[in-house]
């Protein structure tokens, strides 16, 4: 299911006197482009876009290159030879599927492949418009912040999307929307503007697919899109601290048609706030009824506060304080 943009003065009217947050305190939004930025400066930080190198065994019989590398004295076989493959990946886009979390990852690459043949080699790069299509889950999952402020998974198992899970403030904890690289499947494919052939694509995956799927299966939960954590410093002056006390996220796929793109919804119950129950919820934000997008159209990202939380956690904590220094 997808859900429809308003424009602000409309969502706002919508909004006025309900409780559309459904009784969580804050509503952190993003949609897809807004994600997309995050993810590719995320994809540099971790090094998903280093270049991959390994080593493949290829038959003699697959590729028109080792037949033009074969002579009369040195003919070309069924048995294996040695290939290297190198690809370098670019500009990951992430594309929500449905509302259970499923995701599909797309990096175009280029690269090259390099036979080793009867003491010969040669370098050959692959065709353009190539990318490879990572498809597995989002998941939300429990960790830390470590001194370079980077999201360390925890031992406990992630949670699915639409999945209530409770956070200690007293505790050094985190809740990271998390891409599960632990179970995923990849392909090799065009892009729009790719015309490789059906027989090439099939070789290029027997080559990569393999190589890659471990190699991402190693990242394992650290590529995080977004999330929350319970630290501060108590030191900071002219602060009032929210703690998060628990975290949900929900995923509502883009409408096409209506070039609206996918949404990522990430709720938050805080200390002092309304409270939650760990476990299984079914989560849409509908003030009018059918399901909106929380964030207007022409932004990118919103913020919503329930009416409790700032009357109870901001305007009362002001108010209360600027009267004690009167």
């Amino acid at each position: 299911m997808s859900s429809y943009q308003q424009n602000l003065p409309t969502l706002v009217t919508e909004m006025a006197g309900k409780d559309t947050l459904c009784g969580w305190d804050v509503l952190v939004s993003y949609n897809e482009n807004q994600i997309n930025s995050l993810l590719q400066a995320r994809a540099s930080d971790i090094g998903m876009l280093r270049p991959l190198t390994w080593n493949v065994s290829v038959t003699g019989n697959t590729c028109r290159e080792l037949e033009r590398m074969t002579t009369a004295e040195t003919p070309i076989d069924p048995f294996p030879y040695q290939a290297t493959i190198i690809i370098q990946l670019s500009n990951p886009t992430i594309q929500f599927q449905d509302s259970t979390g499923f995701v599909t990852l797309t990096c175009p690459f280029t690269g090259t492949y390099t036979y080793f043949v009867a003491g010969k080699s040669e370098v050959t790069p692959f065709p353009a418009g190539l990318q490879l299509q990572l498809s597995t889950s989002l998941v939300n999952v429990s960790g830390s912040w470590d001194s370079n402020s980077d999201f360390q998974p925890g031992p406990n198992t992630p949670s699915p999307s639409q999945w209530v899970v409770l956070m200690d403030p007293g505790a050094d904890i985190a809740q990271a929307v998390c891409i599960d690289f632990t179970n995923l499947t990849a392909n090799v494919s065009n892009t729009p503007s790719g015309n490789t052939g059906e027989g090439n694509l099939a070789t290029f995956n027997s080559w990569i697919i393999g190589f890659v799927t471990a190699h991402f299966q190693g990242v394992s939960l650290r590529y995080y899109l977004a999330g929350v954590s319970n630290q501060y410093d108590p030191n900071y002056a002219g602060s009032e601290v929210l703690q998060p006390t628990s975290f949900c996220f929900t995923v509502v796929r883009g409408d096409a048609a209506n070039n609206s793109p996918g949404t990522l919804n990430m709720r938050i119950g805080l200390k002092g706030g309304s409270g939650q129950r760990e476990g299984q919820a079914h989560l849409v934000f509908a003030p009018n009824g059918q399901e909106v997008d929380p964030i207007p159209s022409g932004n990118n990202a919103s913020v919503i506060f329930s009416h409790d939380t700032m009357a109870n956690l901001f305007l009362k904590v002001r108010y209360s304080v600027s009267l004690y220094f009167e």
